[in-house]
């Protein structure tokens, strides 16, 4: 019992291990050979991102205020508290919570809307 959990572990950690090498790659190949589909995510993106990334966003999100707070006195003596609370806190924050879901990149998707004008 204990090899098949072994195995399957080691299958699972390869696993993980290839997609997160071969996804961004394909990602940005996509972006770059159109940069307009930058923030316009199809449903695979936007079923990944919900169910793999935002929740591990959150975990690194917790884990860096944690670790904020752990090393706040010495971010203080180095006189650089402002650029770790970014760091660790705002961006992982940001990505989890403000970008819009299946988007690339940290900002939220606007709609363009023209006004009509009247002569």
């Amino acid at each position: 019992m204990q090899q098949i959990w072994i195995k399957l572990s080691k299958f699972a950690a390869m696993s993980l291990l290839i997609m997160q090498l071969v996804l961004p790659t394909s990602a940005m190949a996509e972006s770059l050979s159109d940069p307009s589909k930058l923030n316009q995510p199809g449903p695979a993106e936007m079923v990944l991102d919900g169910l793999v990334v935002r929740p591990i966003m959150l975990g690194v999100t917790v884990l860096g205020t944690a670790l904020f707070i752990i090393t706040s006195p010495f971010s203080l003596l180095g006189g650089n508290a402002g650029d770790a609370a970014d760091e660790l806190m705002i961006k992982p924050a940001k990505m989890t919570f403000v970008r819009c879901l299946g988007c690339t990149t940290l900002e939220r998707k606007y709609e363009v809307v023209e006004q009509e004008t009247t002569e």
